[in-house]
């Protein structure tokens, strides 16, 4: 059994997605660190321009600036990050289900 909270009631209602670039041969110890930090809810390597794509959750607009400069932005490794708000949530994955059970 498992307890998903919403982010919104404890006054969780920034969320932003930031695209990562960083070192060469400093991704997995970069992302190691980034998906140590609290305020990340999700962490993917991709592959392209960005190495590293994360969701954060801030109180209001200020504290997630504050995030993305001064811990994302000082991580040793993150050359460049690209920070976009999202304002508008239609399908999270906690209302994703596999295609065989949708269907049903």
């Amino acid at each position: 059994i498992c307890s998903i909270v919403n982010p919104d009631t404890l006054g969780y209602c920034v969320l932003a997605d930031v695209f990562i670039k960083t070192q060469p041969g400093l991704l997995r110890e970069v992302a190691k660190k980034i998906a140590e930090l609290p305020q990340v809810s999700y962490l993917v390597c991709a592959t392209g321009d960005t190495d590293i794509i994360i969701s954060v959750r801030a109180k209001n607009i200020e504290e997630l600036s504050a995030f993305v400069t001064e811990e994302i932005g000082k991580t040793l490794g993150v050359l460049q990050t690209r920070t976009y708000l999202l304002p508008l949530v239609l399908k999270d994955n906690i209302s994703w289900l596999p295609p065989h059970v949708a269907m049903q």
